[in-house]
């Protein structure tokens, strides 16, 4: 009779287990989330020997980190 409501304590750790794993993936997701906001993109149409690659190419030398 009581079959519905009590609860098994194998149910009980497995759902502790879940709760933990799902907390740790949205951690993951928001942190993914926060660094792909600095991300900016920017696509570059034209037709071949229009220069793209040549444009490409300044913006990183102009806007990534200096090497050491």
């Amino acid at each position: 009779m009581g079959s519905l409501c009590s609860r098994d304590q194998r149910n009980h750790q497995s759902d502790t287990e879940e709760k933990s794993r799902t907390a740790q993936i949205e951690r993951q997701i928001d942190q993914e989330t926060k660094a792909e906001k600095h991300i900016q993109k920017l696509v570059l149409l034209g037709a071949g020997d229009s220069g793209k690659s040549t444009i490409f190419k300044q913006e990183r030398c102009l806007f990534s980190p200096m090497r050491s």
